[in-house]
């Protein structure tokens, strides 16, 4: 698959031209219409959130406010493929994920201006809070997932750096 990508000969892998037109039917998703259109909508809403959110951090509002601007793709692809029951570690810019698994645009607003009740995410379980340093929740994950293969349970420990 990645054979055909290489940036200095400025080639790349690419499903979808501009317009829209699918170019590279072999690695395109089987998914249907709704399902497309469900993802689009998360990261639209995902990117509309965000730009409120950096407008209310850079009037003084809201405090240290990571951007998520352009993550929203990789946010959205989890999130569709995230059971109720897995757990997402996340890094800093996974916004459009907790918004698809539940979490209110309240609880967000409540954990960026720092309100301890905001990271308890209600509908959204087995989310942890944001993680700022680099790295720091790979701890987190890994001890998630050792949890997870000592019981034999059916989940899945999805994690961002």
């Amino acid at each position: 698959m990645f054979k055909e990508y290489n940036p200095i000969k400025k080639k790349r892998l690419q499903v979808m031209d501009n317009d829209g037109k699918i170019i590279n039917k072999k690695y395109f998703p089987n998914i249907t219409d709704e399902q497309a259109l469900k993802a689009y909508k998360d990261m639209l809403f995902a990117r509309t959130a965000d730009l409120m959110i950096v407008s209310y951090q850079r009037q003084g509002r809201i405090y240290t406010y990571p951007p998520n601007y352009g993550q929203e793709a990789i946010a959205g692809a989890v999130a569709q493929l995230a059971r109720h029951e897995d757990w997402v570690v996340p890094a800093f810019r996974e916004m459009g994920l907790y918004l698809a698994k539940g979490a209110s645009l309240k609880e967000l607003f409540l954990f960026f201006m720092g309100y301890e009740e905001g990271s308890k995410f209600e509908k959204s379980k087995n989310m942890l809070p944001v993680s700022v340093p680099i790295a720091s929740q790979l701890l987190h994950a890994s001890g998630i997932g050792y949890e997870i293969n000592y019981r034999k349970k059916d989940q899945i420990v999805y994690t961002f750096v």
